[in-house]
């Protein structure tokens, strides 16, 4: 397993309501599970963007 570091965050009432909620419902096993997800799909949206943004140029 990859090593692990851990780190606080700040989030809004709603935005830890929300985690919560998704742990509770059971789509995931635990609030990191919810943050995992996050980050990987805001590393697909960065990536996406950077193709878009070079396809302009390229044009």
């Amino acid at each position: 397993m990859a090593t692990v570091e851990k780190l606080s965050i700040a989030l809004t009432p709603k935005m830890v309501r929300e985690v919560r909620m998704a742990v509770e419902r059971g789509e995931y096993a635990s609030s990191s599970e919810v943050i995992h997800e996050t980050l990987r799909d805001w590393r697909r949206k960065r990536a996406f963007q950077d193709k878009e943004i070079e396809e302009l140029r390229r044009l």
